[in-house]
């Protein structure tokens, strides 16, 4: 059986693409938790994926995230 093994340089390039991945998934969450736990008597956020989405994008905003397109 051939086994698959990771030099240590490969092994930080998947752990680093797996912890972005994992911050870009929980990211927009905790945001959604916080804004709850601060208005959430006012204006309330439900836990969705639209509401995920929309909380990427205007990180995007923010931060001033360039999405460009080739020719």
């Amino acid at each position: 059986m051939n086994r698959v093994t990771f030099t240590d340089t490969q092994f930080a390039g998947v752990a680093l693409v797996i912890f972005t991945l994992v911050i870009v998934a929980i990211g927009p969450l905790i945001t959604l938790w916080g804004w709850n736990q601060l208005f959430g008597d006012i204006k309330y956020l439900e836990y969705s994926l639209g509401n995920w989405v929309g909380v990427l994008i205007m990180g995007m905003f923010f931060r001033g995230v360039k999405i460009e397109k080739t020719k």
